[in-house]
């Protein structure tokens, strides 16, 4: 826990606050450099890089110019599941790498920071399994949440003692990681608080430890500034949170960054008077979140604060406001409404992105009456003579009057179908002159009377709930042409027996079929490479799977509670097993765990009551105390079941330390009950 670091009489504080009223840059526009190969942007006098035309792979070497612009940034997302990257070369000008820069890039294995970077973005190398060298300039003060969540081969990792602001769950799911701090830093307060592995180290000569006031109680965790409490993180925040004025004494003057990042269970949120300043990624992925009160004493607000608030309907900002950050509410697909006051002179890039429900309400001849028509959101503002004038967005309705639609990469991606369909529904291939290219999210989401559907040759994806709780749909086909099948797009389609995947769908989204549980078979593709958490949980009905190569981790629950799974064929490409992977899959008798797997997480064959054998090879060096333990009144192991291990080989020894039978693979069935213990008991 947070401990409150003074220096003789003197209470020292960190002043982060300041820069929350600094006037941010402007983005230009996107340019393309005299290479051909880099997109970038103009901010405050030099380039940051927003993309690239080739995807880069192996060893990049990031050039230090940019048509006469020293690159000074890499901006969000530029590098995103850039795969075949395997390490990366930051020139000495960049001061900033921003959220998701180097995210999924899944084969990237060392990164050297330089001295001139000062801020790690939210997400920037999450996710990069193979990360296994990083080298953080001494001058970084501030590393984002999720930064280097889920780098499983990352060992050491130096943390300068200039850092003063670490967001939430940075090296959550990062195993093998041991932090090298200063003592009495910040660094050293976050690894205690959020037990991290660590070895402290005294101040080098010449370096002064940052100042801050760092505190902590039961359920808050807080920072102090010259302004008051910045909140950093709540334990377990859930339900309709009202936040309190003060903490230990002091005002409570700002919501830090990632401070309730991923808070599942948060359904409402009121703000005190008094909180200036709400952080980066404040609120992101809050899926449950459906209120929030902004309070008048709001001035600043971070990007993607709100980001992924599925369940988001209306936000009301102050006046005063006068930047919207990048990305704020980005895939708030409930979104409705939100006011842009008259004060707001900057909407940052993909504020709205993802928003076909939402209607802006803003001041006639504001600059968020400019921003809504220019980018087609559909808006309302009130006239001199007090009455309310609604301006139409983007969306369009077919000649027939039946489909809601949007223009999406040169095609039709249809979001509403006007009708509660019944029976069985053929969508058509064109809708005025535009081939449909996409299904939306939550386009047919509860059509109860749904049958069948015919889905139109052309389609590329299916969208997130695009057919959710269609209860009475009984199969699909899913025609040639489509690439993604969005998060929990058949979810809870409890008759559907069938489905059809072609070859070239590549990802199947987060619960995409899951509780479908009359689904006997699903024969997924050669070309699929992603599957995401819980995409089968409780189907079952299903009684084999054959998982393609190319898919290299089985997330958590993907096949969760499918209690008719016989059979299961893992491919040689798979590195993990993700946690609860194939719980509950009782008829699950035999499983080979392929060569390359390094790591079985926790849970992953929980309560697979009728699992005997299991192979495990060599080269897994992890695997969570209760991977293969089941439930009788509390967890136990499996005592059915034999795991056929290497002599020498971690599995053998966690073999050993868990009471678990064995074999020797190559010996003669030398197993647990064999053997008697050096005591003769």
């Amino acid at each position: 826990m947070y401990r409150k670091l003074q220096n003789g009489n003197m209470m020292v504080v960190l002043v982060v606050s300041l820069v929350l009223f600094m006037t941010a840059g402007i983005a230009e526009e996107e340019m393309t450099d005299a290479s051909g190969q880099w997109m970038y942007v103009l901010e405050n006098g030099g380039a940051t890089i927003t993309g690239h035309v080739e995807e880069p792979e192996g060893d990049l070497v990031i050039p230090g110019e940019l048509d006469g612009y020293a690159v000074m940034g890499i901006g969000d997302s530029a590098f995103l599941s850039c795969g075949d990257l395997t390490g990366v070369t930051i020139p000495d000008s960049v001061t900033h790498i921003d959220a998701e820069a180097f995210n999924l890039c899944v084969g990237l294995t060392n990164v050297i920071i330089p001295e001139s970077v000062t801020s790690i973005g939210v997400w920037a190398f999450k996710e990069c399994y193979e990360l296994a060298s990083v080298t953080i300039g001494s001058n970084v003060t501030s590393i984002g949440g999720y930064a280097f969540f889920g780098c499983e081969s990352l060992t050491n990792l130096t943390i300068p003692v200039n850092v003063t602001d670490i967001g939430v769950n940075v090296f959550t799911e990062c195993e093998l990681l041991t932090l090298t701090v200063t003592k009495a830093s910040v660094a050293e307060e976050y690894a205690k608080y959020h037990e991290v592995p660590y070895v402290s180290v005294e101040g080098m000569a010449g370096v002064d430890i940052p100042d801050k006031e760092a505190v902590a109680d039961e359920q808050w965790a807080y920072v102090l500034t010259e302004f008051g409490a910045t909140i950093k993180y709540m334990k377990d925040p859930r339900g309709n949170l009202v936040i309190p004025g003060e903490l230990g004494g002091y005002p409570v003057t700002a919501i830090g960054d990632g401070a309730f990042e991923c808070s599942f269970n948060l359904t409402g949120i009121t703000m005190p008077e008094g909180v200036t300043h709400i952080g980066d990624c404040a609120f992101i992925e809050c899926y449950e979140l459906k209120s929030v009160t902004v309070p008048d004493s709001v001035r600043g607000i971070g990007d993607r604060a709100f980001s992924q608030c599925y369940g988001l309907k209306s936000v009301t900002f102050p006046d005063g406001i006068t930047r919207i950050g990048d990305g704020m509410f980005f895939a708030c697909g409930s979104l409705m409404s939100v006011n842009i006051p008259a004060s707001v002179t900057d909407i940052g890039k993909d504020a709205f992105e993802r928003c076909n429900a939402l209607t802006l309400s803003v001041t006639h001849g504001s600059y968020g009456e400019q921003y809504a028509r220019e980018n087609e959101i559909p808006y309302t503002y009130i006239d001199a003579t007090g009455n309310l004038v609604t301006v139409a967005g983007k969306e369009k309705t077919d000649a027939r009057g039946q489909w809601t639609y949007v223009l999406k990469d040169g095609g039709a991606e249809i979001i509403e179908y006007k009708k509660k369909p019944k029976g069985h529904l053929v969508i058509p291939t064109e809708l005025d002159g535009y081939a449909v290219t996409g299904i939306g999210a939550e386009v047919f989401y509860d059509c109860g009377g749904l049958t069948g559907v015919t889905l139109p040759n052309g389609l590329i994806s299916i969208g997130n709930s695009a057919f959710s709780l269609c209860v009475g749909l009984t199969n699909v086909a899913v025609p040639e042409g489509v690439t993604r099948i969005g998060n929990w797009a058949f979810f809870q389609c409890e008759k559907l027996t069938g489905v059809t995947l072609p070859d070239g769908v590549i990802s199947i989204g987060e619960g995409a079929f899951r509780d479908c549980k009359s689904l006997t078979g699903v024969a997924l593709p050669g070309s699929v490479t992603q599957i995401g958490a819980k995409a089968f949980e409780g189907c079952h009905g299903l009684a084999s799977i054959v998982i393609p190569e190319g898919v290299t981790r089985i997330g958590e629950d993907t096949f969760g509670l499918c209690g008719g799974l016989a059979s299961i064929t893992l491919p040689n490409s798979l590195t993990s097993i993700g946690i609860g992977a194939f719980s509950g899959c009782t008829r699950l008798t035999d499983i080979t765990i392929p060569e390359g797997v390094t790591k079985i997480d926790s849970g992953a064959f929980m309560n697979c009551r009728g699992l005997t054998n299991v192979t495990i090879p060599e080269g897994v060096v992890s695997i969570a105390v209760n991977a293969f333990y089941i439930f009788e009144g509390r967890a136990v192991p499996n005592p059915k079941l034999t795991l056929r291990v290497y002599q020498g080989s971690f599995a053998e020894y966690y073999a050993k330390e868990n009471l678990i039978h064995y074999a020797l693979i190559g010996f003669d069935n030398i197993t647990l009950d064999d053997r008697t213990d050096a005591g003769g008991q």
